[in-house]
């Protein structure tokens, strides 16, 4: 474990004059004004240590932390990955001491992304180590992503939900006063939190979950169409990769389409034809509705003749 003798990030927040109310598009952000904010008006109850270099292997994620960890990876870490390589960590994580473990030193608070990259580039973590409560940990952590666009609103959402009974015994108005957001803005991250676990599976990401799309989401479920989203909801996840939502946008869009007639896999007959040398040739499926996909083997060294036949075949027998 390396340490430095560097501005500690309390230091900096008191000293610093110019603050950035939004993230940089690379390389990690500096404190936001939220955080700054926020670490000012509790310092003076945190005991700051001298920033350290350890090894990730020493850290582990803070369990209520606001990050779906699981999901971060090459691509949405390439950012970090190149700005890494090329100038170093600039932004220590904000950690805190674990007790009572002999193999993890400290967990994670602030800085999910950059624990990733350097377990995936196997470099030292640069981090700075303070004494707080999860009440604080919680603070914290949401002033510090609040102004950043990589951190989805379903990942914040869950995590004011689990805040709300943690520390506010339920009551929405101290909580989001305690976050600085309206209470109707905290009622619509909860709501989205809230929303039917079979919507909510239809998100091949689950980042592309916005607010505004739960509020849309909701009306609906709560009317005659219920029945329809679920049915949809169940049905996208059989239809192929290459017909499925690209977004969250588009995921609502089918969703919520009265006319969207996707089947599951019972539905549909698998249909397969051979050549007459007995090599696969030809495929369909057919669907209860009525439409075909059909898939012609370029190498089954079937004449237009033969393939032809197999397709007149293949209609005879669905329009039987």
């Amino acid at each position: 474990m390396a340490q430095r003798q560097s501005k500690s990030f309390v230091s900096n927040v008191l000293s610093s004059s110019q603050t950035k109310t939004k993230a940089e598009d690379n390389n990690e952000p500096s404190i936001s004004r939220n955080t700054r904010n926020f670490m000012m008006a509790v310092s003076g109850g945190m005991e700051t240590k001298t920033e350290l270099s350890v090894s990730p292997d020493r850290c582990r994620i803070w369990e209520h932390h606001n990050r779906f960890y699981k999901l971060l990876d090459a691509n949405n870490c390439a950012d970090l990955i190149s700005s890494f390589k090329t100038q170093g960590q600039t932004t220590a994580c904000i950690v805190r001491k674990v007790h009572g473990k002999a193999d993890i030193d400290f967990e994670i608070i602030c800085g999910a992304r950059r624990y990733w990259t350097a377990v995936f580039l196997g470099i030292n973590i640069n981090i700075e180590v303070y004494n707080l409560t999860d009440h604080q940990a919680f603070l914290v952590s949401d002033a510090e992503n609040k102004d950043r666009q990589d951190i989805s609103d379903y990942e914040r959402a869950i995590e004011y939900q689990d805040a709300l009974g943690r520390y506010y015994d339920s009551k929405q108005e101290t909580m989001a006063a305690d976050v600085g957001m309206s209470t109707g803005q905290l009622s619509k991250y909860l709501a989205l939190a809230r929303l039917d676990k079979t919507i909510v599976s239809a998100f091949s990401d689950l980042r592309w979950l916005k607010v505004h799309h739960g509020q849309a989401l909701r009306s609906k479920l709560q009317g005659p169409l219920k029945a329809k989203l679920l049915e949809n909801a169940k049905a996208i996840k059989s239809i192929p990769d290459d017909e499925k939502p690209k977004d969250g946008a588009g995921v609502v869009k089918f969703l919520m389409s009265s006319t969207a007639n996707r089947q599951s896999a019972r539905d549909v007959e698998i249909l397969k034809y051979q050549t007459k040398k007995n090599h696969p040739m030809l495929s369909a499926k057919v669907f209860d509705s009525g439409r075909v996909n059909i898939d012609i083997m370029a190498d089954s060294g079937a004449g237009n003749t033969e393939i032809i036949a197999a397709v007149r075949e293949l209609l005879t027998k669905r329009h039987k």
